[in-house]
């Protein structure tokens, strides 16, 4: 017993706490409106205080007083925002009061500056439901379904928290308007969409509606099966629920109609019965009067006149008692409105001593607001420097972590370079020692030299000298494809083609050795064939038979030039290069030497080396002039001309464009 008396002090004691947070909250806002001196501040007051009393239903007439006074500031002011939003407040007290014009009026004015927005905000179509509610409950169907098509069309641009809403509520008053309409088959697809979204969603409140309007469209089209299938599972759903009178009252009437239209009397009797007993609120009445109505039909059916007599008497009285309330509620809101004139003309009065009040605190104000900017301003500026100091920081941050990054990148990358200079200094060597000695040429020439200067480390461009036996000697210049490790990897390969020819497979004549080695490359290379692989070799290639003084050769586009006495003599080969596309066998020639003959074999990069005073090649006939002149000196003064000349041409074109070589012996 102590308890629950401790319970009820504490909840008197919570409720007039309550009660008077709410008084002191009418009195401030009271307060700030008498003191108010712009008409923005009035307008938000009136609005403010017409919310306080909003949320009660009695005090609507009070309500409206404030709104409207507010709407007059607003319309004043010319704002927008402020016009949409107190009409539509107006729209929703006279909608609580029934009085459809004037909501309609109000909700109207509202529309144009939330459509103004479009972003198909909640309380635009918010606006749209309500006209479309009003218009459909007053049988103006087409203007209620346009309302309601706008919804439909902004549902891209809702919220997803309204979403739902908008869509089910748009759809059930469609398929409402289409039954009123006897649209029976649009009332059900409108109807189905929302059944099918609830259904989706697991919204039990919402589905309940639709199994009940669906019965009502399919009993309208006398498919009777799909009506009983609707009311027994909306029945079911409602019995779970524990909260649906009225829905109840609906599903049980309308399976007693399907009965009655069936011809099942007793079973509509039985159907329609526990709706006539049950306790009905004023709300239900007119859910449940077509109830009174069927039970009476179907009693009338069964020839029990008493019973049926009864309901149909029940049906009428329960009719007359909705009218007579509905006189009632109008009666009351005539006096309402008067009683809300009345108000209209002492809030006027009170305006005006209230604008008495306004000049004295216009002063007051103007400091006040001029003081608050100047502390807005300095915190402003306070935050702008903190901003700037924190993003400052930020950025030097990250610019340290980047520096960071690129240094170990740049470690990385000095690491991997040096391992690949290693390397290719590696590769150098190696080819170094494939070349061949000088000990042959000595044999067969006292004097010879031999110009090479690979364009990298290592070369595309390689020399051949091999004795054959005591009296022959090959020499060859061989010019692979590119330069660099690609060409350094073609003349490996042509240092093993020429070792394969001759040493392995006894080959001694030029044009034999050079048909040799065009084969040999196809079998090497034979993949590369179907890939149009056109990588290869030119060459000159050349035998000497210090007896008789007679020099063979051939060659893969490189010719040989001998200079006797000052005279230029080309010795040509064929004009084709050896690669995996060479068809034609190649030719050779011989040519009678004489004593102090130079010949020279040599590769294409001296003379295409730019250069000179207008950076452009040597070309091939300023080489052979080159070798004309120099031909009569010795081979070491040849050498070092060579090295001078060409080194002199690139001072002005600093890089090398290609591998250069050039192998020249004197007769003996």
């Amino acid at each position: 017993m102590s308890t629950r008396l401790v319970i009820i002090i504490i909840f008197f004691f919570l409720r007039s706490i309550s009660s008077y947070a709410q008084i002191k909250t009418l009195d401030s806002l009271q307060l700030v409106l008498k003191n108010a001196k712009a008409d923005t501040a009035i307008c938000d007051a009136y609005y403010r205080i017409g919310n306080y009393y909003f949320t009660d239903t009695q005090l609507i007439d009070k309500t409206i007083i404030y709104y409207k006074n507010a709407l007059k500031v607003a319309t004043k002011l010319k704002s927008e925002k402020r016009i949409g939003r107190i009409n539509r407040k107006l729209a929703q007290c006279y909608r609580n009061l029934k009085q459809d014009q004037e909501c309609l009026k109000y909700y109207l004015k509202a529309l144009p500056y939330y459509e103004s927005l479009n972003d198909g905000n909640s309380e635009m179509c918010n606006i749209y439901y309500s006209l479309a509610k009003i218009y459909g409950e007053n049988g103006v169907y087409t203007y209620s379904n346009i309302y309601l098509y706008k919804i439909l069309g902004n549902l891209n641009k809702v919220d997803k928290s309204f979403f739902g809403f908008a869509f089910t509520s748009s759809n059930n008053q469609l398929a409402l308007n289409n039954i009123e309409q006897h649209q029976i088959d649009s009332a059900i697809y409108y109807q189905t969409k929302n059944y099918i979204y609830n259904k989706a969603n697991k919204d039990s409140n919402n589905l309940l509606f639709d199994y009940c309007n669906l019965a009502k469209c399919y009993l309208l089209k006398k498919d009777y099966y799909t009506c009983e299938q609707f009311c027994k599972e909306g029945l079911y759903l409602a019995k779970k629920l524990k909260d649906s009178t009225f829905v109840d009252v609906e599903l049980y009437t309308y399976l007693g109609g399907m009965y009655n239209k069936q011809g099942k009397y007793k079973q509509a009797v039985k159907t329609l019965y526990p709706v006539t007993i049950a306790p009905i609120n004023y709300a239900d009445y007119l859910e449940c009067v077509e109830a009174f109505k069927e039970i009476s039909y179907s009693y009338s059916k069964l020839k029990q006149y008493d019973s049926a007599y009864y309901y149909i008497t029940k049906y009428h009285f329960i009719l007359d008692d909705v009218y007579s309330r509905d006189n009632m509620q109008k009666f009351n809101q005539l006096g309402s409105n008067y009683e809300i004139d009345n108000r209209e003309n002492k809030i006027a009065l009170l305006n005006k001593d209230n604008e008495i009040n306004d000049a004295k605190l216009k002063q007051q104000r103007i400091l006040f607001y001029g003081i608050g900017i100047v502390l807005l301003l300095m915190i402003a500026l306070a935050l702008f420097i903190y901003k700037n100091l924190k993003a400052k920081q930020t950025a030097n941050l990250l610019l340290q972590l980047k520096n960071d990054e690129i240094n170990k990148a740049h470690s990385l990358l000095e690491r991997k370079n040096e391992l690949i200079h290693d390397s290719i200094i590696y590769a150098q060597h190696i080819q170094e020692l494939l070349m061949p000695g000088d000990a042959d040429l000595i044999e067969f020439s006292q004097e010879y030299f031999i110009f090479y200067q690979p364009k990298d480390f290592v070369s595309g461009d390689i020399y051949w000298i091999n004795k054959i036996d005591n009296n022959n000697i090959i020499v060859s210049a061989v010019d692979c494809t590119g330069h660099g490790v690609p060409g350094a990897m073609m003349s490996i390969l042509a240092y093993d083609l020429l070792e394969y020819a001759v040493n392995e497979q006894k080959i001694t004549e030029p044009a034999a050795i050079l048909n040799c080695i065009k084969h040999r490359i196809k079998e090497k290379l034979k993949l590369a064939i179907a890939k149009e692989f056109h990588e290869g070799m030119d060459l000159s290639l050349c035998k000497l038979n210090i007896v008789t003084n007679v020099l063979t050769y051939s060659g893969a586009r490189n010719s040989i030039i001998v200079v006797r006495n000052n005279e230029v003599i080309e010795l040509t080969v064929d004009r084709q290069s050896i690669n995996v596309n060479t068809i034609n066998d190649f030719t050779q020639s011989t040519f009678a030497m004489q004593p102090n003959d130079m010949v020279y074999l040599f590769s294409d990069g001296f003379a295409d080396q730019k250069g000179g005073p207008n950076n452009k090649k040597v070309y091939y006939s300023k080489f052979k002039t080159i070798l004309q002149h120099i031909a009569s000196m010795p081979c070491d003064a040849q050498h070092e001309h060579v090295t001078v000349f060409i080194n002199e041409w690139m001072y002005n074109q600093t890089l090398q464009i290609d591998d250069m070589m050039v192998i020249g012996f004197r007769i003996k």
